[in-house]
């Protein structure tokens, strides 16, 4: 089974790593990697994190509960809601699965720096507990204000 994951996942682990993010977008990754934390026995050591990334109430749930299901987690880390589709509906779920205890942390992100402006009103209005963006040297424009912005609102940042 995925050796070479499996040897990856390891090492990540050895090493001290703890923050795994996924998305269903990204293929088999969220069964490939449910199927590597039950087998070694990491899901305790590992924050998990997945992403939503479709419209409607009903289809981000369904979504939300596959990734669940194919991470093989009972309570879900972090979902972030990816490129701020449907924030709204995506969000008012989210909520309420939080107050059940199915997810801990509630995220918004971005890959685009042309959407900064609308992540940090996003940010504002919402008061999620992470936001997700890029930023290195070749992408550095969430220097301008939203690294500033989420220090401020006491958001975490994931880059």
């Amino acid at each position: 089974m995925h050796t070479a994951s499996r040897s990856t996942l390891a090492v990540f682990a050895a090493a001290g790593g703890t923050v795994v993010d996924s998305s269903p977008m990204y293929g088999r990754s969220e069964a490939v990697l449910g199927d590597l934390m039950a087998a070694a026995g990491l899901r305790e050591r590992l924050f998990v994190a997945t992403k939503v990334w479709t419209r409607g109430r009903r289809e981000g749930a369904a979504q939300m509960n596959d990734s669940i299901d194919k991470l093989r987690v009972g309570k879900l880390d972090l979902m972030q809601v990816h490129n701020l589709v449907d924030t709204e509906a995506h969000l008012g779920t989210l909520a309420g699965w939080r107050k059940e205890g199915r997810v801990r942390l509630l995220g918004l992100t971005h890959y685009h720096a042309g959407a900064h402006r609308d992540l940090e009103a996003a940010m504002r209005r919402h008061k999620p507990d992470t936001v997700q963006v890029n930023y290195s040297l070749a992408e550095p424009e969430a220097e301008a204000r939203l690294l500033s912005a989420c220090h401020d609102q006491g958001v975490a940042l994931i880059i």
